[in-house]
Protein backbone atom coordinates (compact mmCIF):
# COMPACT_ATOMS: atom_id res chain seq x y z
CA UNK A 1 0.00 0.00 0.00
CA UNK A 2 3.13 2.72 0.85
CA UNK A 3 4.52 1.55 -2.75
CA UNK A 4 0.45 2.68 -4.42
CA UNK A 5 0.44 6.05 -2.40
CA UNK A 6 4.33 6.98 -3.34
CA UNK A 7 6.23 6.58 0.18
CA UNK A 8 7.54 4.94 2.74
CA UNK A 9 5.28 4.64 6.22
CA UNK A 10 7.00 4.95 8.88
CA UNK A 11 4.18 4.86 11.56
CA UNK A 12 1.11 2.71 10.60
CA UNK A 13 -1.58 3.10 12.88
CA UNK A 14 -4.62 0.91 12.42
CA UNK A 15 -8.17 2.40 14.19
CA UNK A 16 -6.72 4.20 17.08
CA UNK A 17 -10.56 5.26 17.86
CA UNK A 18 -10.82 1.78 19.26
CA UNK A 19 -11.93 2.44 22.84
CA UNK A 20 -11.47 6.06 22.61
CA UNK A 21 -13.96 8.63 24.02
CA UNK A 22 -15.13 10.26 20.61
CA UNK A 23 -14.02 13.70 21.57
CA UNK A 24 -11.00 12.87 22.40
CA UNK A 25 -10.45 11.83 18.72
CA UNK A 26 -9.37 15.66 17.45
CA UNK A 27 -6.19 15.51 19.86
CA UNK A 28 -5.28 12.30 18.20
CA UNK A 29 -5.26 13.79 14.70
CA UNK A 30 -3.86 16.72 15.99
CA UNK A 31 -1.26 14.85 17.35
CA UNK A 32 -0.51 12.72 14.40
CA UNK A 33 0.10 15.57 12.55
CA UNK A 34 1.89 17.70 14.53
CA UNK A 35 4.06 14.24 14.22
CA UNK A 36 4.09 13.95 10.38
CA UNK A 37 5.36 17.52 10.63
CA UNK A 38 7.60 17.97 13.13
CA UNK A 39 9.15 14.21 13.14
CA UNK A 40 9.42 14.16 9.14
CA UNK A 41 7.89 10.86 8.57
CA UNK A 42 5.05 9.40 7.14
CA UNK A 43 2.32 8.48 9.16
CA UNK A 44 -0.59 6.43 7.72
CA UNK A 45 -3.85 5.77 9.99
CA UNK A 46 -7.11 3.23 9.07
CA UNK A 47 -10.20 4.22 10.34
CA UNK A 48 -13.60 3.92 10.23
CA UNK A 49 -14.44 6.94 12.52
CA UNK A 50 -16.34 9.61 10.50
CA UNK A 51 -15.48 12.13 14.26
CA UNK A 52 -11.28 11.04 13.34
CA UNK A 53 -12.22 11.91 9.81
CA UNK A 54 -13.95 15.10 10.88
CA UNK A 55 -10.34 16.73 12.22
CA UNK A 56 -8.68 16.26 8.63
CA UNK A 57 -8.96 18.24 5.48
CA UNK A 58 -9.26 16.81 2.19
CA UNK A 59 -5.80 16.46 1.04
CA UNK A 60 -5.06 14.41 4.36
CA UNK A 61 -7.55 11.82 3.70
CA UNK A 62 -6.56 9.02 0.94
CA UNK A 63 -9.73 6.66 -0.26
CA UNK A 64 -8.43 2.91 -1.34
CA UNK A 65 -10.45 0.43 -2.79
CA UNK A 66 -10.47 -2.79 -3.86
CA UNK A 67 -11.96 -3.58 -7.51
CA UNK A 68 -13.22 -6.82 -8.39
CA UNK A 69 -10.38 -8.26 -9.82
CA UNK A 70 -8.77 -7.16 -6.35
CA UNK A 71 -7.02 -4.48 -7.47
CA UNK A 72 -6.25 -1.49 -5.12
CA UNK A 73 -6.53 2.03 -6.20
CA UNK A 74 -5.72 5.17 -4.08
CA UNK A 75 -7.38 8.09 -4.53
CA UNK A 76 -6.96 11.32 -2.59
CA UNK A 77 -10.57 12.82 -1.22
CA UNK A 78 -9.07 16.55 -2.62
CA UNK A 79 -9.04 14.82 -6.06
CA UNK A 80 -13.24 14.02 -5.40
CA UNK A 81 -14.75 17.35 -7.08
CA UNK A 82 -18.01 17.00 -5.71
CA UNK A 83 -16.63 16.12 -2.46
CA UNK A 84 -14.15 19.15 -2.33
CA UNK A 85 -17.00 21.42 -3.62
CA UNK A 86 -18.96 20.53 -0.80
CA UNK A 87 -15.99 20.37 2.26
CA UNK A 88 -15.72 24.14 1.07
CA UNK A 89 -19.24 25.22 1.85
CA UNK A 90 -18.72 24.37 5.27
CA UNK A 91 -19.65 20.35 5.68
CA UNK A 92 -17.59 17.92 7.41
CA UNK A 93 -15.67 15.34 6.02
CA UNK A 94 -17.19 12.84 8.38
CA UNK A 95 -20.37 14.03 7.33
CA UNK A 96 -19.52 13.29 3.72
CA UNK A 97 -18.29 10.14 4.05
CA UNK A 98 -21.88 8.69 5.81
CA UNK A 99 -23.61 10.19 3.12
CA UNK A 100 -21.36 8.32 0.30
CA UNK A 101 -19.67 11.50 -1.35
CA UNK A 102 -16.28 9.35 -0.85
CA UNK A 103 -17.13 7.06 -3.87
CA UNK A 104 -14.45 8.02 -6.41
CA UNK A 105 -16.72 6.10 -8.72
CA UNK A 106 -20.34 6.40 -8.44
CA UNK A 107 -22.39 3.14 -8.06
CA UNK A 108 -25.25 2.81 -10.45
Amino acid sequence: MARLLGFRIKNGIEEPENGLYHKLLESLATEFKRHATLGGTQVLVTTHSPHFVDNLSPNEVWLLEKSEKGVTSATRAADLKRLGALYEEGLTLGSLWYSNHFESTPRA
